[in-house]
Parts: structure tokens; sequence; C-alpha cells
């Protein structure tokens, strides 16, 4: 899987007005040190449901992928649900992908828990990303991966209820 088009790869960046963790800048320096010929694009939602509409304006704007960084409560699970369908929609218009970076608010109780949750998080997104850009990957797509882009890629079926 190789996604870099040219000489700088824009991956963008989607938080959230109400996170708890400010992941620009760690997820900037992580991704800079890994990945070469980078630019980070930092889009901030005002609201969870604007999270889809950023995505479609990152990738219009020459993103190849969108991390979208989340802090949530439990409560709020069906809506990060809701995201991800809205976003494959986008994703599947647009031709690009996005990745969920989700920290719920009870993996954490204190700002020093939330700070090593995030960013161990943000490490691993890094890490797809790198892997997802190097040119000469070798290295096969994970069967739920695999199966994921495969049923993406295929036609709709559909099945009599009668």
């Amino acid at each position: 899987m190789v996604l870099g088009r040219g000489d700088l790869t824009r991956i963008a960046l989607i938080d959230c007005l109400f996170n708890k963790f400010n992941s620009f800048d760690f997820f900037s320096k992580a991704v800079g040190e890994k990945i070469p010929n980078v630019e980070v694009l930092r889009l901030t939602a005002p609201s969870p449901f604007n999270i889809p509409g950023m995505a479609k304006k990152a990738f219009s704007q020459g993103a190849e992928a969108a991390v979208i960084f989340l802090n949530y409560a439990e409560d709020d699970r069906d809506l990060v649900a809701l995201l991800h369908e809205k976003l494959i929609d986008v994703e599947i218009k647009s031709e690009k992908f996005s990745l969920f970076c989700l920290v719920a608010d009870e993996e954490w109780k204190t700002e020093d828990e939330l700070e090593h949750v995030s960013q161990e998080r943000i490490a691993t997104i890094v890490n797809i990303l790198e892997k997802g850009l190097e040119e000469n990957s070798e290295e096969p797509l994970s069967p739920d991966l695999s199966d994921a882009l495969s049923f993406m890629s295929a036609p709709p079926q559909t099945k009599s209820i009668i």
C-alpha cells in the first residue's frame, strides 16, 4: 500500500474542541521523526458531528490520510460508531482513508495517565502510517485490513427479503 504521490505527503490530524489532550504537537513530532517529507494539516472540529466534514475538507486539500484523535466518554460509544459509519462514506468517495485514535475517559484518572495513553495510541497510529507509506513494502496486509479493503471495494450484494 503506497500513499505518497509526490515529494510531499500530507496527513491530516482532525481533533475536536472538547478533547482533553492536545494531540497536535506530539503527533506532528512523531510523524516528522518517522516519515520524511510530510506535512501535517490540523483541522479542529467544533463537535464530533463535524468530523466527517473535516475529513472531506482535508482530503480536498490534498491529505492522503486523516487521523481522527478523539477523547470520548463511555456514553458516547454509539456516537463514535456513527462517526465511523459516516467516515466510511467519505473514504469511499475520496478513495482515501482515515484512522481513529481514540482515548476513552475511563482509561485514565490523572492528566499524566491521559498523556501517556494518548501518546501510546498516537505512536501506534504513526507506525501504521509509516508502514502504509513505505514504497516497497513487502509486508502483507493483516487479514482484518485485507478483508475490510476487499469488502469496501466489492460491489454491493443484494438479498431478497421475500
